[in-house]
């Protein structure tokens, strides 16, 4: 009979080679999870989302088809916002501004101190052309002002990664 002896456990090496596995791991993957790069954009995104959204859905509700709802695009200023505070209180007249409201809704905006404060931009597209601002008939259809999102509208949301928002032509509002 031989006497042998088993060894049971890990060598050296291998928990030298598990250590520096676990080492590389841990340098390039625990940023992403404890980081916050792109959470700025991603809130940007989610709230103009809610908010074309918004504008969309009560320009389907409205019976009485003078109002324009429309979100405006302010790129020197960095704000986004609608043309009335209160569709309720307002004119039909008013809502067809080509300038943000005063005191806009917290919910149906972002403005200066939302986008600088953490670096993020935005740029619009409707093929290819700028545009200062959405709308929605009452049907939910965009248009703006440079067309009709025939093949679709783009909003990037630029900072220290870049999402985008698309506008279908028959008004589906969705992360691109």
């Amino acid at each position: 009979m031989h006497n042998r002896t088993i060894q049971s456990g890990f060598s050296l090496v291998e928990l030298v080679i598990v250590l520096i596995v676990l080492g590389i791991v841990s340098v390039t993957v625990a940023p992403r999870f404890f980081g916050t790069t792109g959470f700025a954009e991603f809130a940007a995104q989610q709230q103009l989302l809610s908010a074309l959204r918004v504008l969309q859905t009560k320009s389907m509700y409205d019976s009485s088809g003078g109002y324009c709802y429309r979100m405006v695009f302010d790129s020197a200023g960095q704000e986004i916002g609608p043309t009335v505070a209160r569709y309720e209180t307002s004119t039909a007249a008013a809502s067809c501004a080509t300038a943000i409201a005063t005191n806009p809704p917290q919910s149906l905006s972002l403005d200066d101190a939302d986008l600088s404060s953490v670096n993020v931009s935005f740029s619009t597209s409707d093929n290819g052309s700028a545009f200062s601002y959405i709308q929605f008939d009452s049907l939910g259809r965009p248009s703006t002002s440079a067309g009709t999102c025939a093949l679709r509208c783009e909003i990037t949301i630029s900072g220290e990664q870049t999402t985008q928002l698309c506008i279908g032509v028959q008004g589906y509002v969705y992360e691109c």
